[in-house]
């Protein structure tokens, strides 16, 4: 699931283009117009939120995103006998994200970009799940429904674009809490309550231990996705060209 998720960013960054062919030059390069590029940013983002809620001809509706049904065994999941079945699952509220904080900074060749984003609550449910997994000296089983909420995760991002040194991010994640409902499992209540109470403690506990790890990693993957879209976001060109040097930009109105 955290792959389908981490692989949907990336198509909607990809798949997403906007066309900035259009622009005003006068607009862009008037001191008096300090919101172009929090403009261009919000358009951008209204965009994927468009694709998250509608889809398009290369991504389907990703909110509500409805698993009919899946499997995995031990050929995904590296247990031996391992097994998982969900029937009729959804993710809900992808397209609800909040911009809490936007702001973009440009000095001659270089942007700076402060994003900061919340949804105020994911939600992932199923009518029915199955599972078997063998873990060490523990059998993990049950049968029944379940939600997961994810409540406020938050992503904040701050971008450096530079024309003569490329992108770079720092991408900052986490998680108000994690509450989840599983009911059925080793088929009894009680120990369907104990377990979600350990696992609510277990995940929010190693989204604290493994901060960094994940925040590097993001930070990683975001500059490499943004290395290819945002010089095309930047208008430097007529700077560029008195320099005599070659760089993405935009194409400007005369």
């Amino acid at each position: 699931m955290k792959v389908f998720y981490l692989l949907s960013i990336v198509c909607l960054v990809r798949a997403g283009p906007v066309d900035f062919v259009h622009v005003n030059k006068n607009e862009v390069m008037n001191t008096a117009s300090p919101r172009f590029f929090e403009n261009v940013i919000e358009e951008l983002l209204e965009s994927v939120r468009e694709i998250i809620l509608n889809g398009n001809e290369d991504i389907p509706v990703l909110d509500p995103f409805v698993i009919d049904h899946l499997d995995l065994d031990d050929e995904t999941i590296p247990l031996p006998g391992a097994r998982v079945t969900i029937n009729d699952g959804t993710v809900k509220n992808l397209g609800t994200f909040i911009i809490d904080h936007l702001r973009t900074t440009t000095v001659v060749l270089v942007t700076v970009i402060e994003l900061e984003v919340h949804i105020p609550v994911i939600e992932v449910t199923a009518d029915e799940y199955d599972l078997f997994l063998p873990v060490m000296d523990l059998t993990i089983f049950g049968k029944g429904d379940f939600n997961i909420q994810l409540v406020e995760p938050r992503v904040d991002i701050n971008l450096r674009y530079a024309v003569l040194s490329g992108v770079s991010a720092d991408v900052k994640v986490s998680l108000g809490s994690f509450e989840p409902q599983i009911n059925g499992l080793f088929y009894d209540q009680a120990a369907s309550d104990f377990v979600n109470l350990v696992l609510k403690l277990l995940v929010e506990d190693l989204l604290v231990e493994y901060e960094d790890d994940i925040n590097t990693f993001l930070s990683d993957l975001v500059g490499e996705i943004l290395a290819d879209v945002l010089p095309g976001l930047i208008p430097y060109r007529g700077i560029i060209n008195n320099l005599g040097l070659n760089t993405y930009a935009v194409n400007y109105e005369k």
